[in-house]
């Protein structure tokens, strides 16, 4: 699958929102939910035969109910008619453990939007390394992106944003990342971030196809002093006893 490019604002791009060009390689655009340029910058998409689809800004999920949040998502997908949303949780819904404000509210924004559109394609995609309810939007069949880039678009390695996904419990095949501008991955395709930065910048993030190395397997720690842990050998067994035998007397096993 050909990764994705976000479009920040459809009047930064050069070209502007009806005259951009897509960079070879990226197979979908997404638009912004609040650019009022987003329906020329999905006309365009659409025109260069790239797959269309919107993201839904961050603040949103901190401002609405994840029924409502949902219902802006599905009308947004229907109104533009794409079968692609990538919901953006960030800030104070994008961590929290089991029974807390954002792991519920994930668990019913996921489940709203299944059950409004079943059809609907999704990718939730959320900050480097968050500890946030992944399995909500797996279980309705969306990808992961993990972004490889702080908010200041200060990078991180993208292999660690990935890796954690992968211990997050998220599988192999709905796990990717978000690229900033110049960042590469080898493994499956997720997007970048974005199409006016890249643009701005001159360099496009590259995927590469692969398979991306699994985690390192946890061993002993090696103990100060150069001393490193080794396992105690098996026990040896036992050597089998022969009863004794007196003179003049004999043993008989019983």
């Amino acid at each position: 699958m050909d990764p994705w490019a976000f479009v920040g604002w459809g009047q930064s791009l050069a070209g502007g929102p009806s005259g951009y060009t897509v960079p070879q390689g990226y197979g979908g655009v997404l638009g912004a939910s609040n650019d009022p340029a987003l329906g020329a910058v999905l006309a365009r998409a659409r025109a260069l035969g790239a797959n269309p689809g919107i993201f839904i800004e961050t603040p949103y999920a901190e401002q609405l109910s994840p029924q409502a949040y949902a219902q802006r998502a599905v009308n947004l997908a229907n109104q533009y008619g794409v079968n692609m949303i990538v919901p953006d949780i960030e800030g104070a819904m994008s961590h929290g453990g089991p029974g807390s404000p954002s792991w519920v509210w994930s668990q019913q924004a996921a489940q709203a939007i299944r059950q409004m559109a079943p059809n609907l394609q999704v990718a939730m995609t959320t900050e480097h390394a968050q500890d946030m309810n992944y399995g909500a939007w797996t279980g309705i069949g969306a990808n992961i992106w993990g972004q490889s880039y702080a908010g200041d678009m200060a990078p991180f390695d993208p292999n660690e944003t990935y890796q954690h996904l992968l211990q997050a419990g998220v599988p192999a095949d709905r796990a990717s990342v978000v690229l900033a501008p110049g960042q590469s991955f080898q493994g499956p395709a997720g997007a970048a971030f974005s199409l006016d930065l890249m643009q701005r910048t001159g360099r496009a993030p590259t995927f590469t196809p692969g398979v991306v190395r699994p985690p390192p397997v946890m061993r002993p720690p090696t103990v100060a002093g150069g001393l490193s842990y080794s396992a105690p050998p098996p026990p040896k067994p036992l050597p089998v006893v022969q009863p004794a035998s007196l003179p003049g007397l004999t043993f008989r096993t019983v």
